[in-house]
Parts: C-alpha cells; structure tokens; sequence
C-alpha cells in the first residue's frame, strides 16, 4: 500500500503536458517540424533576400536577421513551448497549490483533495508512464493521476511502485 500526499504546482502539469507532446507520434512530428520546418524556411528565405534587395546596407540586414531568427527559434524553442503550455493550463482553469492524498491499497486508486474524492480500480488503469519529472497514471482517455518525482524518496522507491501498480 502506497499513500502519497503532496500539492501539485503548475510546472508538475507543464512536464505532463510535455510528456503527452512527446509520447504521442502525430504531435512530436509536428513539433519538429514547427522547430526545425520554422527554422528552415526562413534560411530558404536568403536566396530570395540576395535576388530582391539591392540596397547593400539592407541586404546585409536582412541577412542577419534570417540568420539570427532560426538559430534563436531552435535555441529558445523549449522556451516558447513552455509557456505555450502554462498559458494553455492557465486558460483550463486548473488549480495549483491544493494539496492531493493518493492512496493506493492494491484494488484501487483513491485519490483526495480539498473538494473532491475519486475512486478507480487498479483494472481501469490503462497506462503507466514513469519518467524523470514523475510517474504518469492513465486512468482513461482524460483523467490521468500526477505523480512528481519529489513524492518519492529515490529511483529505486520509484521503481518498485511502477511495478507494482502495473502487476
């Protein structure tokens, strides 16, 4: 049995997000090629700058500036995804600081917070994720349970709840 009671922050939904971005085979094709795809047309816009502008001092400019621009969009890319996310989170209305008990009793999940009480057998689990930021519980396809990597003590306590829960 596992009792974990801990207040999910609004960076603990930032890595979910990003985790759901990058297991999803549609969505991190996409987001490589906004990063790279972004990048690439505006170098393919140099050839274009050298054929219409004429002024040198513009030339030069407008060089730099397709330069600078994807090399900038491809350092900062992480960046502007993360706040994509944060205002995307903000927009759902999602509450951070409240505090959430989770106890898992080896039939179900009963997870608790200051309004609300829920209840899920362990056979409606669909899918564990267990990465560095935390551990990932997919109830169905819009309920998932957030567990950060601080509720638990080091890798190995980890470890030995993922298997547990996915026996």
């Amino acid at each position: 049995m596992y009792t974990f009671e801990y207040t999910l922050e609004e960076q603990d939904y930032v890595e979910f997000n990003r985790h759901i971005f990058n297991s999803v085979p549609a969505q991190r094709r996409n987001m490589l090629w906004l990063r790279f795809g972004v990048a690439a047309i505006s170098i393919m816009l140099l050839p274009l700058a050298a054929r219409f502008i004429e002024n040198p001092t513009m030339l030069w400019t407008a060089y730099v500036l397709l330069v600078l621009f994807p090399l900038g969009w491809i350092i900062f890319f992480n960046h502007f995804l993360t706040r994509l996310f944060r205002r995307l989170i903000r927009k759902q209305g999602l509450t951070f600081g409240q505090k959430v008990n989770i106890t898992f009793d080896g039939k179900q999940i009963i997870e608790k917070t200051d309004h609300a009480q829920n209840k899920s057998p362990y056979e409606k689990i669909k899918k564990v994720a267990a990465q560095k930021q935390g551990v990932y519980i997919f109830i169905d396809d819009i309920r998932a349970v957030i567990l950060p990597s601080r509720v638990f003590e080091n890798d190995a306590q980890r470890h030995d709840f993922v298997k547990s829960i996915t026996l």
